[in-house]
């Protein structure tokens, strides 16, 4: 799916202003709460969740309480954390698809903890609904040289007109995350082998995953299995 909005003109560029906003009056909130953690790589996995669980735009600010509750006792009903974070000791390349606007400040801080040497993140690469794009996560502070465009504003992943630089990208990574709902439905049929990050927002995806609604999931898939 790909929208163009009248006059480029993005009618979220507000709503994904407050979202930043507020994810980053919680930010340093959940980075104590990552390094106070007994195991900080696996709760940053977790805090990454974190803007899936919260209703971002829904009050002028976070409630800390409930960020706090979430980290210390969320768990993910499918669990392939493990999996990752082995691959992750020894990574040296990490391709991180995101998502929304707001959450992908959690997403930069759980790449910071994941500590892969090298990481690249891929972004929408003009607006579409309230996914994050290359050029704002630029504006948050994101290195240029580590942020790839998509290539078009396509909801998820569309592998026929990928950028081929993304592509390849990912396609030599030692570890590739993608980030919520429409980038779980682009990789679980595609050619990609990766770890999806979600929580799971309707009975579909729940058939597929073989869990409930509202379960947050780390879930490993590899093509043709």
């Amino acid at each position: 799916m790909r929208l163009i909005y009248k006059n480029g003109v993005d009618p979220y560029k507000k709503e994904k202003a407050n979202h930043n906003k507020e994810v980053k009056h919680i930010l340093p909130i959940v980075r104590e709460m990552i390094e106070r953690s007994a195991n900080p790589k696996r709760t940053a996995l977790l805090a990454a969740s974190l803007g899936n669980v919260i209703d971002l735009g829904t009050q002028e600010h976070i409630n800390t309480g409930e960020v706090k509750d979430f980290l210390e006792h969320a768990a993910f009903e499918r669990n392939d954390s493990e999996e990752l974070l082995s691959r992750v000791q020894s990574a040296k390349t990490l391709v991180y698809v995101v998502d929304n606007a707001g959450e992908v400040l959690l997403d930069g801080l759980c790449a910071e903890f994941l500590a892969v040497p090298e990481t690249i993140f891929v972004a929408k690469e003009a607006p579409i609904l309230n996914d994050v794009t290359v050029s704002e996560m630029i504006e948050l502070g994101f290195p240029a040289g580590q942020v790839l465009s998509t290539g078009t504003n396509d909801l998820g992943i569309n592998w026929q007109t990928l950028n081929p630089e993304a592509r390849e990208a990912m396609r030599t990574a030692d570890v590739v995350i993608a980030k919520g709902h429409a980038n779980f439905e682009s990789f679980i049929d595609g050619p990609q082998e990766a770890f999806l990050l979600l929580k799971i927002k309707c009975e579909v995806v729940a058939k597929i995953i073989r869990e409930d609604c509202g379960s947050l999931v780390c879930m490993y898939y590899e093509p043709g299995k």
